[in-house]
């Protein structure tokens, strides 16, 4: 087994540009690079200090397709539990896509598609 070297400590100043370079809403993994860090070290000491980095995907599906998923399932008249009775899909994760906190991967998008009678295009805001 190869010997991991330990990584250095940040430093203050670090943590400081880290959450400048998150409020500018700079993606981790440029904010890493421009710190000379390893993404995987940005993203942990940034949940360390609670500093939010967003990526641009997220950021849209935060403002588009999560509306498109909960427009489309209320204009058709369906709870989350009628969703769930039909689909087997949790309330929780429809709540996660339609707030857009969590991307709706390619098999389940086609099958929340047939259900709210639209296509994934149109969920995903490439209509």
């Amino acid at each position: 087994m190869a010997n991991r070297v330990p990584e250095r400590r940040y430093t203050p100043e670090e943590v400081e540009q880290m959450r400048r370079y998150a409020d500018a809403g700079m993606p981790a993994k440029e904010a890493a690079a421009l710190l000379g860090r390893s993404h995987n070290s940005v993203s942990r000491k940034s949940r360390e200090n609670d500093i939010s980095f967003h990526s641009p995907r997220a950021e849209f599906l935060r403002r588009h397709a999560g509306n498109r998923f909960a427009e489309a399932r209320m204009a058709k008249g369906l709870t989350l539990l009628d969703v769930e009775a039909d689909t087997g899909i949790a309330p929780a994760t429809i709540r996660r896509w339609e707030s857009g906190h969590l991307p709706c991967y390619k098999g389940l998008l086609e099958t929340i598609a047939a259900e709210y009678g639209v296509t994934p295009e149109w969920l995903l805001g490439k209509d």
